[in-house]
């Protein structure tokens, strides 16, 4: 099985329904509900975000350790 998706086509677009049963369909149906309601609450996240932060510029000191050659004693 390989999973792929490309833009401009629907999930499942493909998909022959005939063969599902009523309890597989049930289970897609919620599955797809649940992923929508995901997507919307990333969006509502980011939304905010957008909306009550700003992106600045600070500059920090980073100590870091390096190699360097001395005189043996």
């Amino acid at each position: 099985m390989q999973i792929f998706t490309w833009p401009g086509k629907s999930t499942d677009m493909g998909e022959d329904y005939d063969g599902w049963s009523l309890s597989e369909l049930r289970e897609r149906v919620e599955l797809v509900q649940e992923f929508d309601k995901l997507c919307d609450t990333i969006v509502n996240e980011y939304i905010e975000l957008c909306r009550n932060y700003r992106i600045t510029e600070e500059e920090i000191l980073v100590p870091k350790t390096i190699k360097v050659l001395e005189p043996v004693s």
